[in-house]
């Protein structure tokens, strides 16, 4: 028999299609010859084990006797009598029990273990940072730094509007920064013409060339500091508030939806959205669902989008991939169906990380951003 790196390689070669026929037909002899080697054997042990058992009630083993004539003949003998006591099962059943006990003891200690770590660490799973950081300012417009609680500085990317045109305030997903996705978005709408406020809702990945000391973001936090940044927008860059469109991606979702519902923004869009962070993790994390039903307060940020839908008064575009892996395309439809008079674009074959990629995806959002949706 070959030794296990030959093997490994025969079937690593006929897996890229290299192997020549030769080889090939050895390895199928070796295959065949050890799964018949494997049923001989389980057939002898089943024989030994378990026909040796069987009798019927007018029946007996045979034996071999001599006669006087050389020739054998058959005798019937009776077999031994097999006795079980009723203390034997007893014994078994309760040695049964014991295992299983122990078992589930097991199981619901790593659960339990498994469920603290989530709950401590929760926060670190939820906003996620990328390892590298990247200077906005490379992509033109205006860096802007605003000194929060607890010595946290928030930033945002600014490019001014032309004339009348709307201005979007863009919250972004996880794992992007402030010189990724906002500074790219905003130099592309900015040659449109439209102002562009790429604010980190999570205030993480902004520290690029010293522009913020982000602190550890919670959902309020979160919140807090949208705000005020939408407050600057409008108070000290002269911004009209009737002219701002809020753009949420993925978790950035949250901060859009609650700011829409504290009042500002004449428009929302709504780009890969979840209905709950609780629902989306027990879809995601299936193990952990049982825990997060039983008790809601271990998840501590919830980001109920579902919930405030109703209170959602302005003009609302949902535009989901209907391939997303990460958030069901059926959240995004379930949220737009509670938006009131909130408008669903499916963009089809795209997943989550991808509907940038999207060739109108740049176009829907301007389009409604100035006259709605098209």
């Amino acid at each position: 028999m070959p030794s296990a790196r030959l093997l490994a390689k025969a079937l690593m070669m006929r897996h890229r299609g290299l192997m020549r026929p030769k080889l090939e037909r050895c390895m199928s002899a070796v295959c065949i010859g050890g799964c018949i080697g494997v049923s001989r054997s389980f057939i002898t042990w089943t024989a030994k084990s378990h026909l040796s058992h069987l009798s019927h009630p007018h029946l007996r083993p045979l034996s071999w006797k001599s006669t006087k004539f050389g020739s054998p003949v058959f005798s019937l003998t009776r077999p031994r009598a097999r006795s079980v006591s009723v203390s034997s099962i007893a014994q078994l059943t309760q040695q049964a029990v014991d295992v299983s006990s122990g078992f589930v003891a097991f199981a619901a200690k790593a659960y339990g273990i498994l469920l603290l770590a989530v709950f401590l660490l929760q926060r670190k799973l939820i906003y996620l940072p990328s390892g590298q950081v990247a200077d906005p300012r490379v992509y033109g417009g205006e860096v802007i730094q605003i000194a929060g609680d607890s010595g946290t500085t928030s930033a945002a990317m600014f490019f001014r509007p032309q004339g009348s045109k709307p201005t979007i305030v863009f919250f972004h997903g996880n794992a992007d920064q402030l010189g990724w996705g906002p500074a790219d978005l905003g130099s592309q709408f900015s040659q449109a013409g439209y102002g562009f406020y790429g604010y980190s809702a999570q205030e993480l990945n902004i520290r690029a060339a010293g522009l913020a000391r982000p602190g550890s973001p919670t959902e309020e936090s979160i919140y807090t500091s949208a705000e005020a940044m939408l407050n600057h927008l409008e108070e000290k860059l002269s911004v009209d508030k009737a002219s701002v469109v809020l753009v949420g991606q993925s978790i950035g979702c949250g901060a859009a939806v609650e700011m829409a519902k504290r009042g500002f923004g004449r428009k929302l869009v709504l780009l890969s959205p979840f209905t709950s962070l609780p629902r989306l993790s027990q879809r995601i994390y299936p193990i952990f669902a049982p825990a997060l039903k039983l008790c809601p307060f271990l998840l501590l940020d919830k980001f109920d989008n579902l919930a405030k839908a109703k209170d959602v008064k302005i003009q609302t575009l949902v535009i989901h991939g209907d391939e997303d892996e990460i958030i069901p395309f059926d959240m995004g439809q379930e949220l737009s169906d509670a938006i009131p008079g909130s408008m669903l674009i499916a963009a089809k074959g795209f997943g989550h990380n991808d509907l940038f990629n999207y060739p109108t995806l740049l176009k829907h959002i301007a389009m409604f951003a100035s006259k709605g949706a098209s």
